[in-house]
Parts: structure tokens; sequence; C-alpha cells
């Protein structure tokens, strides 16, 4: 009877996780067909055309990204490429997430937090 009531306690007090990765699939794929119609790169330099770069995105509950979280995580180019695309990437989410992206409100915990990626000229997931 100890033993399960120790056991009880300390799952009790476990702390909660956040479901990554695969969890998060299936609303990135949404995500990228509403984004897909802001991303352009025409105004861009040869060079920020032609980069990779991934950003980390959070979303408020009502799936509006946080325009101060929206973070460079990687990139394939050189600095100056790299921020251009960046900036690129960063407006197509902001514009096309301006009202809410299609996101399940009930499961916030699996998408509150994203990494998309964008690329020569295609945004990719």
């Amino acid at each position: 009877m100890l033993r399960r009531l120790a056991l009880a306690l300390l799952l009790a007090a476990a702390p909660a996780i956040a479901p990554t990765g695969a969890v998060a699939e299936p609303f990135r794929a949404a995500v990228a067909r509403q984004v897909a119609a802001c991303w352009s790169i025409d105004a861009l330099s040869p060079e920020a055309q032609a980069t990779t770069v991934t950003l980390g995105v959070d979303l408020g509950a009502d799936a509006v990204p946080q325009a101060d979280a929206i973070t460079l995580i990687a990139s394939d180019a050189p600095a100056p490429a790299a921020q251009e695309a960046f900036e690129a990437a960063r407006r197509a989410v902001l514009r096309c997430g301006a009202s809410g992206l299609p996101l399940p409100p009930d499961q916030h915990e699996a998408w509150r937090h994203m990494e998309l990626t964008f690329t020569a000229g295609a945004y990719i997931s």
C-alpha cells in the first residue's frame, strides 16, 4: 500500500512533457499549405533565393505566430543571404498567420512550437 502511494505521488509530481517531432508533423503540413501562399523570393538577391532557412516559430493558443518569437535556427548560406531569406520567411509566416493558422485549438501543446523550413522559392515543411 505504501509503495503504491509513493508511486502515485511520484507520478503526480512528474513534469508534463510536451509532444515533439512526429506529433507535430500533420500540423506542419496544414501550416505549409497556408504559408506557401505568402512565401515569395522575387525581390531577394540571387544568393538569398538559393538559400534554405529553418525558422523556430512559437504560436499562441489562437494559432497566431508570435512575432518576437520567430528565430533563425539554421541556414545553408553565409550571413547576408541567410538573413535576407530569414526575413522573407518570417514575413510569410506573419502575413499568412495574422488571423491564425489552421490548427486544432485543443491540441495547442502539440503545435505551440514548430520548426519550419523554407528553400529556393518553395516552402518545404
